[in-house]
């Protein structure tokens, strides 16, 4: 989820480049400075998909949460210029499926309490 949100800032910050005055003054800086925490804490991270507790990443969970709930603040400030398509889950694609799967493997390996499902 982290990096479709980075996504989302990415985006948002790309419009508001474009544009002049008030907007572009109040949210400029704020997008830029989200955008490369995010960046860091991805690169830190790495792709196994599992979030990362705050010493390792530079984001605490409680942060993670405010910039996740600003993105809506973002999106009705940018009304008419930018949509975002609602209650879409990514969590079925295969990257980002794949580090779920594949501990629900070896739990269920483990544990031998049947179906893999049981842990995904």
């Amino acid at each position: 989820a982290m990096s479709k949100l980075c996504q989302f800032y990415i985006v948002a910050d790309a419009i508001v480049d474009i544009l002049q005055g008030d907007l572009k003054k109040e949210l400029s800086e704020e997008l830029k400075d989200t955008i490369q925490k995010m960046k860091t804490h991805i690169v830190t991270v790495g792709e196994d998909g599992m979030y990362h507790e705050e010493d390792e990443s530079g984001i605490s969970m409680e942060e993670l949460d405010s910039i996740s709930k600003r993105s809506d603040d973002i999106l009705q400030m940018l009304e008419g210029r930018l949509k975002v398509a609602a209650n879409i889950s990514i969590c079925y694609t295969p990257l980002h499926a794949k580090p779920w799967t594949d501990m629900a493997f070896i739990k269920c390996q483990k544990e031998s309490d049947g179906s893999p499902k049981a842990y995904i």
